[in-house]
């Protein structure tokens, strides 16, 4: 943009009437040039701050238009102060819009016409072109949508529509109101659902957000890893979208492997005591992001630790001691796959069992959720009813010969899972707390939830339940591993308390149980179905183990 020549004349002026005077006030002359100067640079910066806006309103009618949807709204900070927001999207990169007061600025806008196409306007009335025809603010057909470009010259703002070719002359830019002025953004403002932003002009943009419909992921802040040991992270495990593949999965860090269905890493000894940074991306087949997380890759040396009581709690899904036996299997003994580490002293406690014929005890009942483990009733054998309170030192005096509970695993949110939210604050953080109570010098293992079967399984035990249909489940199941993820980080807890991945380890694809059903009733051929919801086969559990003992290692590595 030219120099403003109103500004550049003034200037020249005062310069010869300063000679003419014999300098005799360079006090002044040096105020008048300053004054000038910053003038100049706040129509600049106001002419520079419109046109911006104008291609964000374009952007914005441009994406209400085609269905984009917005993902977050930030605030844009400088020295302190609040001066504008950076918007993003679904698809597409994002935009950022300022804003200010005053100024004698032209009042364009949009408004959608009765075609349903977004038009510019100026000053409420439409914008028109050298041939009178309004001009189009949003894209159709794969064309773009024309973008006017403001500038100042001689006091006056002009308008072009063909990218300088022509300007069109409009209103006086300076005056009485200064020229320190704003966009045109009135005001941005949102609710659960929508983002709306209101022009100078009155008129109101609604674009809706894409929390609604977005795709839903879970993903620790951090994964713990061994050295020698490989992980994989499995892609169907981390997004609930029902068909995964019609994406692409982008992984994006310096370490690992990358492969169709999931992300292989082995760390080496050199690893050890090492974090590593890794992006897993949900992305569209046009580039976009559609939804991401970044975690942790935490590098661990193998576990030296000893003399440790070890409380592994769940429901139905522990309850036949598989579980609790294959981690004691990895710590205390040695070979087999994994293999195991051969730690002394390692002793897994609990009043019980398991169905299957082991002596490795823990605490897990079939049907039990958080509130079985902290309300007040006869069966729960942490519950003292003469002191109204759950106590963990009362549990191992009754069933655990009074050992200290060194490390407690927890793992039994599928019962409680379509309210896990509400009980956070009221359930699961009291009971927390009681424990570090009670052994202020032990730790808490936090799980997650495996995803649910998808091939069938939930309709074999749920039948036709919009509560209980996969993509309900797989939601909940990510809502709910962020808030075991959330609790991990609080400063209140994160001492103490730490994260299990037993989500993103785990290979639901090849998992439930499965049964041959004739494919249909007119033939001979079939068709494989899987036949539980929720309880992997008693082998595919063991995935629930291997993530188990990295938490332990983690946990007890501290």
């Amino acid at each position: 943009m030219r120099k403003i020549k109103t500004y550049f004349s003034a200037l020249c002026i005062i310069i010869s009437l300063f000679f003419a005077n014999g300098c005799s006030d360079l006090s002044q002359f040096q105020d008048d040039i300053a004054d000038l100067q910053n003038r100049v640079t706040a129509l600049e910066t106001l002419c520079k701050n419109l046109n911006n806006n104008i291609d964000a309103v374009q952007t914005i009618a441009t994406a209400m238009q085609n269905g984009n949807y917005i993902t977050s709204v930030t605030p844009v900070m400088y020295n302190g102060e609040e001066i504008g927001y950076t918007i993003s999207f679904v698809k597409g990169d994002p935009i950022t819009i300022y804003h200010g007061e005053g100024g004698n600025i032209p009042g364009i806008g949009v408004r959608k016409d009765v075609d349903d196409l977004w038009y510019w306007t100026i000053n409420s009335e439409w914008l028109l072109d050298s041939n009178g025809q309004r001009v189009k603010a949003s894209g159709t057909d794969g064309t773009d949508g024309i973008t006017p470009r403001l500038k100042i010259e001689d006091g006056y703002w002009f308008v072009t529509m063909d990218e300088g070719v022509s300007w069109t002359k409009l209103g006086q830019a300076t005056g009485d109101k200064g020229a320190d002025g704003d966009s045109f953004f009135k005001s941005v403002s949102e609710d659960d659902t929508h983002v709306y932003f209101t022009l100078a002009n009155g008129s109101v943009l609604a674009l809706q957000k894409a929390q609604a419909g977005s795709i839903k992921m879970a993903l620790g802040s951090y994964i713990p890893v061994i050295e020698s040991r490989e992980v994989r992270i499995y892609y169907k495990s981390l997004f609930a979208v029902y068909d995964v593949y019609r994406y692409q999965v982008m992984v994006e860090g310096k370490i690992g492997k990358p492969y169709p269905r999931f992300w292989s890493f082995t760390p080496s000894s050199s690893d050890s005591g090492k974090s590593y940074e890794v992006r897993f991306s949900l992305v569209d087949d046009d580039g976009s992001i559609i939804t991401s997380k970044t975690t942790s890759i935490k590098c661990l040396p193998s576990p030296s630790f000893s003399d440790k009581n070890i409380l592994v709690m769940g429901a139905s899904v522990y309850s036949t001691g598989s579980i609790a036996r294959e981690m004691s299997r990895q710590l205390t003994q040695t070979g087999g796959n994994p293999s195991g580490y051969g730690l002394s002293g390692i002793n897994f406690i609990g009043r019980l069992t398991g169905s299957l014929a082991t002596d490795i005890h823990q605490e897990a009942t079939g049907g039990w959720s958080w509130y079985n483990f902290t309300r007040n009733s006869d069966d729960n054998p942490f519950y003292i009813p003469s002191e109204g309170r759950v106590d963990f030192k009362y549990y191992s005096q009754q069933y655990c010969n009074s050992a200290p509970i060194d490390v407690l695993c927890i793992e039994h949110g599928w019962n409680s899972l379509t309210t896990n939210v509400a009980i956070v604050e009221s359930v699961i953080k009291p009971f927390l707390r009681q424990y570090h109570k009670d052994y202020p010098n032990g730790v808490i293992v936090l799980g997650g939830l495996q995803p649910p079967s998808q091939k069938g399984g939930l309709g074999t035990d749920y039948g036709s339940s919009s509560e209980w249909n996969w993509l309900t489940v797989m939601r909940n199941v990510m809502d709910y591993n962020n808030e075991v993820d959330i609790i991990c980080q609080d400063a209140e807890f994160r001492s103490y308390v730490y994260y299990w991945a037993a989500c993103e380890m785990f290979d639901c694809e090849n998992a439930y149980p499965t049964s041959e059903i004739p494919s249909s009733l007119r033939t001979d051929e079939t068709e494989v179905i899987e036949t539980n919801g929720l309880h992997p086969t008693v082998e595919r559990r063991l995935q629930l183990a291997d993530s188990g003992v990295l938490a332990i290692c983690n946990a007890l590595s501290q």
